[in-house]
């Protein structure tokens, strides 16, 4: 198996999740505490909520316990469990800078400890959202990578667009488009669908080649924060045209603070 394949499997991380986050702290906790584990949004995209916080800064904590990382449609922690954490500092202007902590990476070891800056601002009835991201390992820096992602969010729906000059050292461009749909089933319960492509400039690189990957979810309320259920696959494919099995299920609770 390419070892690059490998890499790759452990350190798509917290990709999906970056794109969610506003100038509102309750609203930074809930979209990406529930995109983390699974791409899926578990809330309101577009709550009845002001965009900014009447207070000039913000801070907020979210605590994530997941069977399964999942990102994109690979799993992230190899099929383990994963613990995870993230600290936003938020200022009304739409400005948001933060961390984001992982303790399990498989192969790299060491766990990740991401940056992230972001743009929040409303354009009649549709929010935006610029966030650029740092991604770091430790134990292995050949691979840490920036990312830049572009979300829009109107009434039940988001669309992401991501650009990576340089794919966790793999030295080859990737880009990423997905769309989300949330639906409200009860008051306490939401389904999630997403649908994604994945596009590398140099697939022999990267060691797979381009993809498609959909997830469904289904939340339930929890006091500050969700349980959810969620399945995903992809289509993908290795250098030879064989079917890697990435179908897989699991559960995450989100707690946000």
């Amino acid at each position: 198996m390419n070892s690059f394949y490998l890499k790759a499997k452990s350190v798509i991380c917290f990709l999906i999740a970056s794109s969610v986050l506003s100038s509102n702290a309750n609203q930074v906790n809930r979209d990406i505490a529930s995109e983390s584990p699974t791409g899926l949004a578990t809330q309101q995209i577009n709550p009845d909520i002001p965009l900014f916080d009447e207070d000039s800064f913000t801070t907020s904590t979210i605590f994530i316990v997941t069977s399964n990382f999942m990102s994109r449609g690979i799993s992230a922690s190899l099929n383990q469990p994963a613990v995870q954490g993230m600290l936003s500092l938020s200022h009304k202007s739409g400005i948001s800078a933060g961390t984001f902590l992982s303790s399990h990476n498989s192969v790299v070891g060491g766990g990740q400890s991401d940056l992230y800056l972001s743009y929040a601002q409303q354009v009649g009835g549709i929010y935006f959202v610029l966030t650029e991201f740092w991604y770091s390992f430790p134990n292995m820096p050949t691979i840490n990578a920036t990312d830049t992602l572009l979300s829009a969010y109107f009434n039940s729906y988001k669309i992401q667009a991501s650009y990576m000059p340089s794919y966790f050292g793999a030295k080859s461009i990737a880009t990423y488009i997905a769309i989300a749909k949330e639906t409200k089933l009860t008051k306490k319960h939401n389904l999630n669908v997403n649908f994604g492509y994945s596009d590398f400039q140099k697939p022999d690189n990267v060691g797979f080649k381009n993809y498609y990957d959909y997830k469904f979810g289904v939340t339930t309320a929890i006091d500050h924060g969700n349980f959810e259920f969620f399945w995903s696959d992809t289509n993908r494919q290795d250098l030879n045209n064989n079917k890697i099995n990435d179908a897989t299920s699991g559960v995450a609770i989100t707690l946000s603070y």
